[in-house]
């Protein structure tokens, strides 16, 4: 026979119990969340660690500076996107100026004034534009004419300066400028305007700035480096 008192006290100790069991479950699944986000923060960290490094190792194949440049030299005539990959590779830029309808007609690959060069010949629908790209040992203050093999001092050109970039303008047609950094010097000559002149240089300019900054491709994503670092260590 079960006494009231002892039924009372039965049900008071189960409630106690259960009501103690609740946090117990509760400092657990907390326990259990902050463990994951641990080694969730601990994963992303390793996998941005290692993706790093694998995406930072193509710097190693940047292109050469002009004081150590040892691109290809020769007399090499062609039309190829093979080839134009292939000069790219070694750190020519090239411009195609493809924004503005123009295709590649030549490509000539040789020396100036003992420096290596190529001139390629763009043509579109109205304009025909030739760039020739000087590479080596560049003279930025006083650079060599590549239409002419003469330094822009010789000839007598027009001096002005354009977002930083310092300009020598023949100004009759057609229309020639010398555009010289710091290990580059473009020639541009092209029979259109001297309007289309200038955005042509400035198209120049822009494919120069983008294959100093990006040599290869794109910089990844946080997400992308960290997938591929966590591929690299799981194999």
């Amino acid at each position: 026979m079960v006494r009231e008192g002892e039924t009372s006290l039965s049900t008071l100790y189960r409630n106690l119990t259960r009501t103690r069991r609740i946090p117990q479950r509760r400092t657990v699944m907390f326990a259990t969340t902050v463990a994951l986000c641990v080694t969730a923060a601990l994963l992303i960290g390793v996998g941005w660690s290692v993706g790093n490094k694998l995406n930072g190792s193509g710097a190693e194949d940047a292109p050469p500076a002009a004081a150590a440049w040892n691109g290809s030299h020769g007399m090499i005539k062609t039309t190829t996107e093979t080839d134009a990959q292939s000069l790219r590779a070694e750190g020519w830029t090239l411009p195609s100026l493809g924004s503005e309808g123009y295709q590649v007609e030549s490509m000539v690959q040789g020396e100036v004034a003992g420096q290596p060069m190529v001139a390629i010949t763009l043509v579109n629908d109205h304009h025909r534009v030739q760039v020739i790209e000087q590479r080596g040992d560049v003279n930025p203050d006083n650079p060599v004419d590549g239409a002419t093999g003469l330094p822009v001092s010789a000839e007598g050109l027009h001096e002005s300066a354009v977002e930083g970039t310092q300009l020598w303008v023949v100004r009759s047609e057609p229309w020639r400028a010398v555009m010289a950094r710091d290990d580059v010097v473009y020639t541009v000559m092209t029979d259109a305007s001297p309007s289309t002149l200038s955005r042509t240089l400035t198209l120049v300019a822009a494919e120069e700035r983008g294959r100093v900054a990006l040599p290869g491709s794109e910089p990844d994503g946080f997400g992308t480096t960290v997938l591929d670092g966590l591929r690299e260590i799981v194999g």
